[in-house]
């Protein structure tokens, strides 16, 4: 039986829960497939906040004690989904519910795997990306890709840069992008130097309106005194917004030590390229980093 007819049966047979999910349709539904506390919390704050209407898979009884009053939904482990997970991504696919916000137990391979077997990616995307959203005070930031493309080649990169730019508003970030190296315009040969540069042809060439310069330092992107000296004709300036780190060592890197040791709060991560909101937790999360996600999933939802 498909897990689509299974669901609505099951809804019918459990108090009308069909009626319950369906009749909220003026908050985004997003799906949370992992029995864990931290999600828990995080969804009893959404409920306060009336940010979406949440959807569990669990047992009702332990999930209402657990959660207590509230509009969300709890749906049954379904037997024929390989897990929670799939299940919930199924009915993501399916259009039952609108978005997913899983990883707080689940591997980030795990996610990507149930996401681009079920869910799929969106028209036009040969691959999916992630983002970081980094914040600290009136300061923010998008780092990519920090999570999934291990050795990003041009094309890569230059798709990266495309999703971010085009998420970037949606996080209120006027997007500057800037592709990053140990080298800026040429300072330095190298095969890692020479893929930054043609990303930023391939990107100019596909994307034209896109904001974007490369290949520069960090320091270049970021500090308009070092960029005046090292590259005065950069359209970045020392503005740069989203950042495009060369491989997936260093941005994983470099959000790490952002995030822990100046005192950056991380958000994600976020993947961008998937047909529906659909986004991945570290397992180190806390309950405030499932909130965060959970809005802009919610956020993604409404602006489509």
């Amino acid at each position: 039986m498909p897990i689509t007819l299974f669901v609505q049966e099951w809804y019918y047979n459990e108090n009308n829960i069909l009626n319950t999910l369906g009749g909220h349709m003026d908050k985004p539904k997003i799906i949370f497939p992992e029995n864990d506390s931290r999600v828990h919390i995080a969804v009893r704050t959404l409920l306060e906040e009336q940010t979406c209407h949440p959807v569990l898979i669990g047992d009702e009884k332990v999930l209402r004690e657990t959660l207590g009053d509230g509009q969300y939904t709890v749906l049954a482990p379904d037997a024929q989904a390989v897990n929670e997970l799939w299940q919930a991504a199924q009915l993501v696919a399916d259009g039952e519910v609108d978005g997913i916000v899983a990883g707080a137990v689940y591997t980030t391979p795990d996610v990507l795997r149930a996401y681009l077997k079920t869910i799929g990616m969106q028209k036009g995307v040969s691959r999916v990306t992630s983002c970081f959203l980094m914040e600290k005070g009136l300061q923010r930031y998008l780092f990519a890709d920090c999570a999934v493309n291990i050795d990003p080649n041009a094309q890569t990169l230059a798709h990266t840069a495309y999703l971010c730019d085009q998420f970037a508003p949606l996080v209120d970030i006027k997007s500057k992008v800037a592709l990053l190296s140990f080298s800026t315009k040429g300072s330095a040969e190298h095969e890692s130097v020479e893929k930054m540069q043609n990303a930023l042809s391939l990107i100019q060439e596909t994307h034209p309106e896109v904001v974007v310069d490369g290949e520069l330092q960090a320091d270049v992107a970021l500090v308009s005194a070092v960029a005046t000296i090292k590259a005065p004709e950069s359209i970045i300036a020392g503005d740069a917004t989203v950042l495009i780190f060369p491989d997936l060592n260093s941005g994983n890197i470099a959000y790490k030590l952002v995030e822990r040791l100046g005192d950056f709060r991380a958000t994600g991560p976020l993947l961008l390229g998937f047909a529906k909101p659909a986004h991945d937790l570290s397992r180190g999360c806390a309950p405030a980093d499932v909130v965060r996600v959970a809005r802009i999933a919610a956020k993604q939802v409404t602006a489509t």
